[in-house]
C-alpha cells in the first residue's frame, strides 16, 4: 500500500480573484507552494483557468501535487453582459457591482466543493477582493491568508490616511500632505481609492510561461511588435502601457501620441505617469514624488 507524505496531506486551496493581475500572482504563488510538497487546489472558472493550463499541466507532469477545479460562474444572473467571466471584460465602471455580485454567487459552489475535498482543505488562500472566503474560513476552522497586491509604500499611504479619515482631517478640496512617511507626499481626496473617496473613483479599461499568462492578443502580437520595436534605434521611441484594466478612447489614444510626439519627452525623467482608478495615484505619487523617476499628465 503506497503512503502518502505527510506534507502531501496539506491541502493549501488558492482562490484569486477573476482577474489577470490578480490571476498571475496567485498562480505563481501555487506552484511555488506546490514545489514545498503540499497539495495545492487553485479555485477558479473555466475561461481563467485556461488562462494557465499549459503552465499547470508542465507543474504537475514535473511531479507536483497541484490541481485546477472550476467553478460555474454566472454572470448573467448577476446582470453582466454575455462573456463577462474576468474582471478585464466588465464594459465599465457601471458593471464592477454586477461583477462582483456574480463573484459572492461562486461562494456556494466552494464550499460545497471544499466539504468534499481530499485531503481535507489545511488553509485558504484568497484575494483580498473575493471578501466571502472570511466566512468560508471560519465556517471551515481553517487559517485564511489573504493575497494583497498593492505595494508597500500603498498600504503604508493607505494606514495613514485611515488614521486622517477617523480623525475628520482628510479635506474635501484642495492638497494634503499624509503624515508619518519618509517623503512629503501630496494628494487630493478625488485622487484616493474609493475607501476614502467612494464618488472619485475612475475606472477606465487597463516571456513562454509569463507571456502566455495574459490577455491572448498580447502573445499573439509578441514576435512582430518585438520586431518592430528592434527595427528602430536606441531611445528614438516611446512605449506606452495602459495595463490589463486601462481602456483608452480613441481619441485619447490619439491625443496622447500628438502630445508625446510635440514635447520631445524633455522633462528628464525616464517614465509618465497616468493613473486612472483605485490605487495608482499613490503608486504614481511614489514614482513622481519620492523616487523622482517619473512625470505626471496631472490627472
Amino acid at each position: 500500500m503506497t503512503t502518502v507524505p505527510a506534507l502531501a496531506e496539506l491541502n493549501f486551496v488558492v482562490i484569486p480573484l477573476l482577474s489577470t493581475s490578480h490571476l498571475i500572482p496567485l498562480a505563481d504563488m501555487a506552484k511555488l507552494l506546490a514545489q514545498q510538497g503540499v497539495t495545492v487546489t487553485l479555485v477558479t472558472i473555466a475561461l481563467n483557468a485556461a488562462r494557465f493550463t499549459a503552465a499547470i499541466d508542465r507543474a504537475i507532469h514535473s511531479g507536483l501535487l497541484i490541481r485546477v477545479v472550476e467553478l460555474e460562474f454566472n454572470g448573467k444572473e448577476a446582470g453582466l453582459p454575455e462573456g463577462c467571466e474576468n474582471h478585464n471584460d466588465v464594459p465599465g465602471l457601471n458593471y464592477r457591482r454586477q461583477f462582483f455580485a456574480a463573484i459572492d454567487m461562486l461562494q456556494e459552489q466552494a464550499e460545497k466543493l471544499l466539504e468534499e475535498m481530499k485531503p481535507k482543505p489545511s488553509c485558504i488562500i484568497s484575494d483580498a477582493y473575493v471578501a466571502w472566503t472570511a466566512d468560508t474560513a471560519d465556517k471551515f476552522q481553517i487559517p485564511r491568508i489573504v493575497f494583497d497586491g498593492m505595494s508597500c509604500f500603498t498600504q503604508m499611504c493607505m494606514h495613514n490616511m485611515y488614521i486622517l479619515r477617523d480623525q475628520n482631517k482628510i479635506p474635501e478640496s484642495g492638497t494634503f500632505v499624509i503624515p508619518d512617511l519618509p517623503d512629503r507626499i501630496e494628494v487630493t481626496k478625488a485622487q484616493l481609492p474609493p475607501h476614502f473617496n467612494p464618488a472619485g473613483a475612475v475606472f477606465i479599461q487597463d516571456i513562454h510561461d509569463k507571456i502566455r499568462r495574459g490577455n491572448k492578443a498580447s502573445f499573439d502580437q509578441e514576435d512582430s511588435l518585438k520586431k518592430w520595436l528592434d527595427s528602430w534605434e536606441p531611445e528614438t521611441f516611446v512605449y506606452a502601457c495602459f495595463g490589463s484594466l486601462g481602456r483608452c478612447a480613441e481619441i485619447q489614444f490619439v491625443e496622447l501620441a500628438l502630445g508625446l510626439e510635440a514635447s520631445g519627452i524633455s522633462v528628464g525623467v525616464p517614465l509618465i505617469t497616468w493613473p486612472l482608478f483605485a490605487e495608482q495615484f499613490l503608486n504614481e505619487k511614489l514614482l513622481v514624488q519620492a523616487l523622482k523617476i517619473a512625470a505626471g499628465v496631472e490627472s
